[in-house]
């Protein structure tokens, strides 16, 4: 969403150089939304990161903004995560409610399935957390 936001922000006639510049620019991108903890005695921060790997570079070349939350899905091995992935870590590690994961997420049907151990990727064996 950052990165639409920006390109949005420019008239329609400037995305396409616009795109260029920022495959070309960004080095990542941070986003950050605070939770409150499961003792309710502070707020926790979940991070959505975005690296600029090969697959990030091409998508923003070419506009596709609308694939960057795959690439950043999938892309954990370069440091990417999104929302969710973050959101359930926290879950796992009882830092935080499942109702309230649910509430700062974007795609909450999506955490849901995650927290299941439903993802596109996994193995029934992979993970099965208890809603």
């Amino acid at each position: 969403q950052t990165i639409e936001r920006i390109i949005n922000f420019f008239p329609p006639h400037q995305h396409q150089l616009l795109q260029e510049q920022l495959a070309l620019l960004i080095t990542g991108i941070v986003c950050l939304r605070l939770v409150p903890t499961k003792n309710e005695k502070g707020l926790v921060p979940t991070v959505e990161l975005m690296v600029n790997t090969p697959t990030v570079r091409e998508l923003l070349y070419k506009g596709q903004t609308r694939e960057l939350y795959k690439a950043i899905q999938e892309g954990s091995y370069y440091g990417n995560q999104t929302f969710n992935q973050s959101l359930k870590e926290l879950c796992i590690n009882e830092i935080i409610t499942v109702e309230d994961a649910l509430a700062a997420s974007d795609l909450p049907e999506e955490l849901r399935l995650e927290l299941r151990g439903i993802m596109h990727t996994s193995k029934p064996e992979d993970f099965n957390y208890k809603l």
